[in-house]
């Protein structure tokens, strides 16, 4: 099964869709997921390979549905494979381990979980809210944030607080973290902010 584009779901409620073959979710493509608790089918949805030899390429999005408080470290294997192909590639902007936001709730992200090749979400804390400080260094802004590793940052920036445009994107691995905004003299002036999990 390859996904170009649109949005594949294992079902409007919890389920599992069942693929007999290999399955590439490629740019443009999105796999949605229902977590609403611990039990798979009935509260959360996973796609699974069957058969060896089969193998998954994500290069797509990913979008995590969940309404309820989940309890940190209930764990959900949104992909298995029952081959032993590890997985090729990661969904766009979760890298290996990285931790994200959907909902109330806090996740983190492993390719390598299950039996080694299946992409597993753990519900985790939420992390500590960011920080961010400014110095100038030949009248450049050294923009410093903080806050916890293996989550998104974002940072963006303004002219008159109403109208945000978004900078840079990273998911740093050590704290405090520095970026240099080289297009600050471009402007009379700059407000900054940073936005965590996205």
């Amino acid at each position: 099964l390859t996904v170009n584009g649109g949005a594949i779901a294992p079902g409007n409620s919890p389920g599992t869709l069942t693929i007999a073959g290999n399955f590439s979710l490629n740019a443009g493509g999105t796999l949605q997921v229902e977590l609403f608790g611990p039990t798979l089918n009935s509260q959360y949805d996973q796609l699974a390979l069957t058969g060896a030899g089969h193998t998954i390429t994500l290069a797509g999005a990913l979008n995590v549905i969940t309404t309820n408080s989940l309890p940190v470290g209930t764990t959900f294997v949104i992909i298995t494979n029952a081959g032993s192909a590890a997985v090729s590639g990661t969904f766009v902007g979760h890298p290996q381990g990285s931790g994200f936001a959907a909902g109330s709730n806090w996740f983190r992200i492993n390719y390598n979980g299950g039996i080694g090749n299946d992409v597993v979400l753990t519900s985790i804390a939420a992390p500590p809210a960011p920080s961010l400080t400014a110095q100038t260094t030949n009248g450049l802004p050294n923009l410093m944030f903080g806050g916890a590793t293996n989550v998104n940052y974002q940072v963006l920036a303004s002219t008159n607080l109403v109208n945000w445009m978004p900078l840079v994107t990273t998911n740093p691995p050590a704290l405090p973290f520095v970026w240099t905004d080289l297009q600050a003299t471009n402007y009379l002036f700059r407000f900054y902010r940073v936005l965590i999990g996205l």
